[in-house]
């Protein structure tokens, strides 16, 4: 079977970065308090979330599920064979080549005459932080230190905030635009189209893309989040935990 592959982009988010730095920045400047470490406090709480990474993905549908050794009716003789549905009896790359399958000959991509055989759905990905889940941590560091005499303690160590990996923020499919389709006509209409977004929403599952995206995301943030504490001179330091003690 003929496939057609299409890049995955990982969104190095440097400018995306500077931006939010930016924001965090007029946010911690809008209001005035005593504390320095505070008033960074403040402008980190003013966001709910930090998204550090994003990965857009193509997907082709239906060729990005269909398996070359596999066919509808062979799967078909063995959910018939088997004992209950095809959830049930069949693998999850069987299960994705017979959905699949089935759905591309139900909106017409396997069989309207002169339709294509396939259309491009966009996918966005961000990962990055909660950052209710991180401030806490941040807080108890900083009030520590600003505790004691001096930035650092006395053997001139700093506390160390350990980032958990990044998670996934948001999944989402691009609208498509004819206009904006370079992949020619786009041989579904809004309900078809509904329906194969859907599929591939609920085919999704992390893979090494993921793992890559949220080692990035991860080190990411700990720079930004370093900065923000002041960076180099900070009272504390911010690390991705698999980094600690390296």
């Amino acid at each position: 079977m003929k496939r057609i592959v299409l890049p995955l982009v990982l969104v190095a988010v440097a400018a995306s970065v500077f931006v939010l730095r930016e924001r965090i920045a007029d946010a911690v400047y809008q209001r005035s308090v005593t504390s320095g470490s505070a008033s960074i406090l403040v402008g980190i709480e003013e966001l709910a979330t930090l998204e550090t990474a994003t990965v857009v993905h193509k997907v082709v549908f239906p060729h990005d599920y269909l398996q070359d050794d596999l066919t509808v009716y062979q799967l078909l003789e063995r959910i018939r064979r088997g004992d209950g549905d095809a959830e049930s009896v069949l693998s999850r790359r069987e299960l994705l080549h017979f959905q699949a399958a089935n759905l591309a000959g139900e909106v017409g991509l396997a069989t309207a005459p002169g339709a294509a055989g396939f259309v491009v759905v966009t996918t966005v990905r961000r990962y990055g932080y909660d950052l209710d889940a991180l401030i806490p941590a941040i807080r108890t560091a900083l009030d520590g230190q600003l505790s004691t005499e001096g930035a650092n303690g006395a053997d001139g160590s700093r506390p160390v905030v350990e980032l958990p990996p990044a998670s996934l923020l948001s999944f989402e499919i691009e609208d498509p635009r004819r206009d904006r389709y370079p992949y020619g006509e786009i041989p579904l209409d809004a309900e078809a189209w509904q329906a194969v977004s859907g599929f591939v929403r609920e085919a999704f599952r992390a893979t090494d893309d993921d793992r890559i995206a949220i080692e990035e995301a991860t080190a990411t943030a700990a720079d930004v989040l370093q900065a923000l504490v002041g960076g180099d001179e900070a009272p504390i330091r911010v690390i991705p935990a698999s980094l600690t003690g390296n």
